[in-house]
């Protein structure tokens, strides 16, 4: 787990995010892959219509997991913590295309446990639930307008504190759903004009823990192929 591959997750990362106390934890380190085993079937329909249905189990030693813990003060901040850990996923991923729509859909699910429960375990579960929707529709040859729905179910888990008598304690992210809306129009083959918005149910997402949207955004743009 190198530092570039974190900041890639996670562009608010920093050396911070390693407690004082936890100096002995280092910030980058290596984790095993034990097992990962997968079934699934993908393929086509129609010529519109695509499939990828896969599931399996994984066996993680040493994984980097999002973490947090309790200062002197009381305040709760982002931490790093590494983990062996036991998963169950599942994966559907759907797209339709047609001449004038575009559907994809990305639907995912992940049950996560730790390999000693007895253990001190920290850092936050991954969601069990959640995945994502966006569909476009061509208006004209020219001019498109969609929608896209990101969702996702709450993340707990357990975070330490500076103070001994306050224990661990266990905290939970919320989950919640991205609405947002795009448009755009090609003048040509080479140029195209965007137009992108997001949350518009105002909602606090945390993507990654401790650091919210807060508040529907609205993004334009310019993409030019030569």
């Amino acid at each position: 787990n190198t530092y570039s591959s974190q900041i890639s997750g996670n562009h608010h990362l920093n050396p911070s995010f390693l407690p004082v106390y936890g100096l002995m934890t280092p910030l980058t380190d290596n984790t095993v892959e034990k097992v990962n085993a997968r079934i699934g079937v993908r393929g086509s329909a129609a010529s519109s219509f695509q499939f990828d249905v896969n599931g399996g189990v994984g066996l993680y030693g040493n994984a980097l997991m999002e973490s947090g813990f309790f200062n002197a003060d009381g305040n709760l901040v982002p931490s790093l913590t590494y983990s062996d850990i036991n998963l169950i996923y599942a994966n559907v991923l759907l797209g339709w295309k047609s001449s004038r729509v575009k559907i994809d859909a990305d639907l995912r699910y992940r049950s996560m446990s730790f390999s000693d429960n007895d253990a001190k375990n920290l850092g936050f579960t991954l969601p069990k639930y959640s995945g994502g929707l966006r569909a476009t529709y061509s208006l004209s040859s020219r001019l498109y307008a969609g929608v896209a729905v990101e969702a996702s179910s709450w993340r707990e888990g357990w975070c330490e504190s500076e103070e001994v008598s306050a224990g661990d304690v266990k905290v939970r992210v919320p989950g919640y759903v991205d609405l947002g809306l795009n448009c755009g129009y090609k003048f040509n083959r080479k140029l195209e004009l965007w137009l992108e918005s997001g949350n518009l149910l105002c909602q606090t997402i945390q993507r990654n823990p401790f650091y919210a949207e807060k508040g529907l955004w609205v993004t334009a743009g310019v993409s030019l192929n030569l």
